[in-house]
């Protein structure tokens, strides 16, 4: 276990935290923004993080920042996290640069105020990669492509080649993405997903992964040397039969265990999910046992959500069991064994644009953007087959065009119109609505039509 850490230590060590060569702070209209020479994008900044972005130009690690930012009090601590997370694809490999305060001071106190409902471009990716998978989960949200057991390779939807995957995780470098969720189906199926793992990494974006793929220990070396941020490895129960329900595929929680222990050899941060249902609610103790005896440190729990083409079976697995109460029970069990919280979103201590901000309800289109397989970008993963909420294409636009589009500009912040013979066209929230982000998905399952009330509609007279 030692060894372990101590490999995953010396592969999240960065070299430094200077600013990259081309990348600059600049004082524009009252106001710190973060640039990069030859892109049009301008991060504006409060003068907290404009500070600590300034001290790491200088100083290049975080520990000497950290410990001149104390004494100024939790603010300007908490934004050092912030643009370490954030900006992360903005740092690394740079040069020092001296910070002179008395250049800087007076900007400092006299910067206007910064109102950043809407990112200048987009925080997180969330992609695709494939609708393939070579599982059968009864509470998948998908309609997948399904597929035997077998090596990776170029799944039949994925119609980017890997020059061109490469070009867009360039260009995500470029404009400041500091996280890239790969998923599917099954992501790993994509046999070059290591190296796009590897392309984001070496730009200073976080890579994620989810998966029910049969990890070898070369495939984990691999990931390692990709330097994947973490993986997330779904395992609901570690009984067989229990798995081959919830999974369609034979020996699967023997094959899940195996791959967890490849990859926890591998030093690879590894967190494993378990979606509650009827079938499992009973073995999760058991689960988390054996977990936490070969080494797992992280366990979530999620509570199963019905697929948004609820199929006629998943109905069964519904379950009156309460996620609050099981995790509190996993909690008072093995609490000191390992982190154990409730899944369905990026954690906020380590992704610096969690998928789902505290505040918003969806953030495509204000933080994040949302890329299927063919190249398309959509308000909605969730519902890859729908036409009308594709925004564009990257084999056709760039990410930032898609960003700054219209078809976008609709969904961010749709006029009234769009929502005539609905509750929401005479609603006093109706603007509310639009700041925490709409669900199009719930909003389509429940009227048929993106422009309609969503499932966390609250109607204010």
């Amino acid at each position: 276990m030692p060894d372990r850490r101590l490999r995953l230590d010396a592969r999240r060590a960065e070299p430094d935290r200077f600013l990259q060569p081309d990348v600059e702070i600049a004082w524009a209209n009252g106001r710190f923004e973060l640039r990069r020479q030859g892109v049009d994008v301008s991060h504006k900044l409060w003068p907290a993080e404009a500070l600590a972005l300034l001290l790491l130009a200088q100083e290049g690690r975080e520990e000497p920042v950290a410990e001149a930012l104390a004494p100024l009090g939790p603010l300007f601590s908490a934004s050092l996290a912030h643009v370490l997370t954030r900006f992360s694809s903005y740092l690394g490999n740079g040069q020092q640069r001296i910070f002179n305060p008395s250049a800087w001071g007076e900007r400092l106190q006299e910067a206007r105020p910064v109102n950043r409902k809407r990112e200048e471009a987009p925080a997180s990716i969330t992609w695709m990669v494939t609708l393939e998978c070579n599982r059968r989960c009864p509470y998948c949200f998908y309609r997948i492509l399904p597929v035997d057991d077998g090596p990776p390779g170029q799944p039949s939807d994925s119609t980017l080649g890997t020059a061109e995957a490469l070009s867009v995780i360039s260009e995500m470098g470029k404009i400041g993405v500091a996280d890239l969720y790969f998923t599917g189906g099954e992501p790993l199926l994509r046999g070059d997903l290591p190296d796009l793992i590897a392309a984001a990494s070496a730009r200073g974006i976080r890579a994620h992964v989810v998966t029910k793929y049969a990890i070898t220990a070369e495939l984990a070396s691999r990931l390692v040397g990709a330097r994947l941020h973490d993986l997330t490895i779904s395992l609901d129960d570690i009984r067989e039969d229990v798995t081959r329900r919830l999974t369609g595929a034979v020996g699967y929680a023997g094959q899940a265990l195996r791959s967890i222990e490849h990859c926890l050899a591998a030093g690879l941060d590894v967190e494993v999910n378990a979606v509650v249902t009827r079938l499992n609610a009973d073995g999760l103790r058991e689960l988390a046992t054996r977990l936490a005896q070969i080494g797992v440190s992280k366990l979530s729990i999620s509570a199963m959500q019905p697929p948004y083409f609820r199929n006629a079976n998943v109905g069964r697995l519904e379950t009156a069991a309460a996620v609050d109460g099981i995790i509190d029970d996993l909690k008072g069990l093995l609490g000191t064994q390992m982190a154990i919280s409730r899944g369905g979103a990026a954690p906020a201590d380590q992704a610096g644009s969690p998928r789902f901000a505290p505040d918003l309800v969806c953030e495509v289109g204000i933080r994040s953007l949302d890329l299927l397989p063919n190249g398309d970008v959509t308000r909605c993963h969730y519902l890859p087959h729908r036409p009308d909420l594709v925004l564009g294409s990257i084999k056709r636009a760039s990410i930032l065009e898609i960003w700054r589009s219209a078809g976008l500009a609709q969904f961010v912040d749709p006029p009234r119109e769009a929502y005539l013979e609905t509750s929401c066209d005479s609603c006093g929230g109706f603007a509310s609505c639009n700041a925490r982000g709409r669900c199009v998905a719930s909003a389509i399952l429940e009227h048929g039509r993106p422009f309609a009330p969503d499932a966390f509609c609250q109607r204010v007279a």
